[in-house]
């Protein structure tokens, strides 16, 4: 992690020099930009650009209603179904779909939906059904959109 102190004395260093300075952080301590990660290049203090993702910008959403409509129901398993079946269309918050929380969108997802409404087995992942937050799991599906937070 780099700290604001470290990241000054480098861009000083580098543009002194008269360098074309370019870094690339994945970790930053720089809460007061709301960075996660940030990349700075440019030649002097003119052209100096800074791009980074913002920290939690992933939307929040209820784990295990792949429909978005606030709720889990019998209609998020039908829609876990259709969609891996039936050609349904992709659901619009493929993290909400995943209601195991295994980073894929399976028929297990359909089945942990069930077992949670009518045999009170399955456990549904953080944030959970009953709460609305972004996925504290780091992996590779995401969610375009998701409306059932409102």
């Amino acid at each position: 992690m780099i700290s604001r102190r470290e990241l000054v004395d480098e861009l000083r260093r580098e543009l002194m020099a008269g360098d074309e300075f370019h870094l690339l952080h994945g970790d930053s301590d720089l809460g007061d930009l709301g960075l996660s990660s940030f990349e700075i290049h440019g030649t002097d203090i003119e052209t100096l650009v800074l791009t980074g993702q913002p920290r939690n910008s992933r939307p929040d959403f209820r784990r295990g209603d792949s429909d978005t409509n606030g709720r889990i129901e019998l209609t998020d398993a039908v829609k876990i179904s259709g969609y891996l079946f039936h050609g349904s269309a992709d659901p619009a918050s493929l993290d909400a779909t995943d209601s195991n929380d295994d980073g894929k969108v399976d028929m297990a997802d359909a089945i942990n939906v069930l077992g949670n409404l009518f045999l009170g087995v399955g456990r549904i992942p953080a944030p959970g059904p009953l709460e609305c937050d972004a996925d504290p799991t780091d992996d590779q599906i995401g969610c375009a959109a998701y409306d059932g937070c409102d």
